[in-house]
């Protein structure tokens, strides 16, 4: 079975001939000026009286049901509220700088050369008396490095090992290090490496930030983390006092100290939700056993330092609106009915009126819309409205010296007037060799995918599919 699939699918080919008819099609160019007719524009001029608004409610009552909303109160923690209630003392600062204090100091660093003797050298001391003597006659320790070092990475910088902290290197050479003046040369130190002989070439001391350079910082941390401490503590207790708690949440937040909040006319888009993504607080108000029994909901955990505990009040299922409550929205809405009417009207004496008009612009103008000059544009232009382009690479190519107009619809209740009057086909030298033969590969495997899922459907089709007895009826 994989090998057929294979097969099929390593088989497909895009010949040179539909290659180039696809990108003369899919690369196609139009020319095309356009004209917009926005219903918003003509909201102004239209009216509707008392008697079109109430003949339309009762027509279309069931439209105007409310939304299913519930009525609910809640009580929340917020880390950044407690942060801003945390007080610090100078003691209690100064303390935590003593705790902290690694926080704020750099290490002494030291900045060191040194020669590598392999681990079997007989006789490491006498080289390093040798080395020794060579550099009291005054020859250059880096040079002694690149020439005598085992250490390859080092060897061409003349040993130089950079500036370290404790911590970066074995244990003797490290204590050794630390323990040098500056200038000063020792060996030999044996490590898991070899023998070391080792100058100390600078010394960086380390720094220490005083109480006041902190002081801000610190209070900032002190407080961040007081109050993290004070949520979590906080958030369990709500979560201990809601549960005993039940099914009312007024004692809780009397017992907290904190205030019981109320929202009404919640839906399950989350309509009057003061929070960011209310999908939680939805989902805990909508939840079935909330909605009957009304009992407090489990901790909502709306980010890492906000957590919510809410209580259904009252369930409002969808019912019949009076006409009263709906009243200015029926009159938007046919206002705007009636608005995009009066576009489309314009539309039609604008593509009525073109052909005789010297200025098209003025015309559109004139007429209550906005006129775009001509212009070439691609399939994927997000200049042009959607349903404009859709219908200019719809329409075929228009005679030499033609131009083809209509007026379209668009999604928005506007409307356009299209003039489409030139069609130039994609190139494929347009686009370099390599974009062209991978464009090629990838319709070629769509080829390929497309022959075996016909291949597919029609085996499916001609199979016959027997499922024996035993197994739609098993005896045990």
């Amino acid at each position: 079975q994989m090998e057929l699939q294979a097969g099929i699918m390593t088989s497909g080919f895009y010949t040179a001939e539909e290659y180039t008819r696809y990108v003369e099609l899919y690369n196609q160019r139009r020319e095309i000026a356009y004209a917009i007719f926005a219903a918003d524009d003509f909201i102004d001029a239209t009216t509707v009286d008392e008697a079109a608004i109430t003949a339309h409610y009762e027509a279309n009552k069931a439209a105007y049901y409310s939304n299913e909303s519930v009525d609910i109160e809640f009580v929340e923690i917020q880390g950044a509220d407690l942060a801003a209630t945390v007080e610090v003392t100078e003691e209690e600062l100064e303390q935590y700088y003593e705790d902290e204090q690694f926080r704020f100091q750099t290490e002494e660093e030291r900045q060191a050369r040194h020669i590598l003797l392999s681990p079997e050298t007989e006789d490491p001391e006498a080289v390093y008396a040798e080395i020794q003597a060579r550099l009291d006659a005054g020859e250059d320790f880096g040079d002694l490095a690149a020439e005598l070092s085992e250490d390859a990475g080092t060897r061409g910088l003349g040993g130089d090992l950079g500036w370290v902290t404790r911590g970066l290197l074995v244990g003797p050479f490290e204590d050794t290090l630390f323990e040098m003046e500056i200038g000063e040369v020792t060996g030999p130190v044996e490590t898991d490496f070899g023998h070391h002989v080792i100058r100390l070439e600078n010394i960086r001391a380390g720094e220490v930030q005083t109480f006041e350079q902190v002081r801000d910082e610190l209070a900032q941390d002190f407080q961040t983390n007081r109050a993290s401490e004070q949520f979590y503590d906080m958030a369990s207790e709500l979560a201990d006092r809601s549960f005993d708690a039940y099914d009312e949440l007024a004692s809780v937040a009397t017992e907290m100290d904190l205030p019981l909040q109320t929202i009404e006319g919640l839906t399950r888009a989350g309509d009057a939700a003061p929070f960011p993504d209310p999908t939680a607080i939805v989902q805990a108000a909508f939840d079935p056993v909330a909605l009957a029994q009304r009992e407090n909901s489990s901790p909502i955990e709306l980010a890492d330092d906000h957590v919510v505990v809410l209580r259904v009040r009252d369930h409002h299922l969808p019912a019949e609106q009076p006409l009263e409550a709906v009243r200015d929205v029926i009159e938007e809405e046919l206002r705007r009915a009636a608005a995009e009417e009066l576009a489309e009207l314009a539309a039609e004496e604008f593509l009525a009126a073109i052909d005789s008009s010297d200025d098209v612009s003025a015309l559109a103008v004139e007429l209550n819309g906005t006129w775009f000059t001509e212009a070439w544009v691609e399939r994927a232009d997000a200049s042009v409205p959607t349903q404009v382009l859709a219908a200019a690479f719809r329409w075929a190519r228009p005679a030499e010296g033609n131009v083809l107009r209509e007026v379209v619809p668009l999604a928005s209740g506007d409307y356009a007037v299209l003039a489409l009057s030139g069609v130039e086909p994609g190139s494929v030298d347009a686009n370099p060799r390599e974009e062209r033969n991978a464009q090629n590969a990838q319709l070629a495997e769509q080829a390929s995918l497309a022959e075996l899922s016909a291949y597919a459907g029609e085996v499916r089709d001609d199979a016959t599919v027997r499922i024996p007895d035993i197994v739609l009826n098993p005896v045990f």
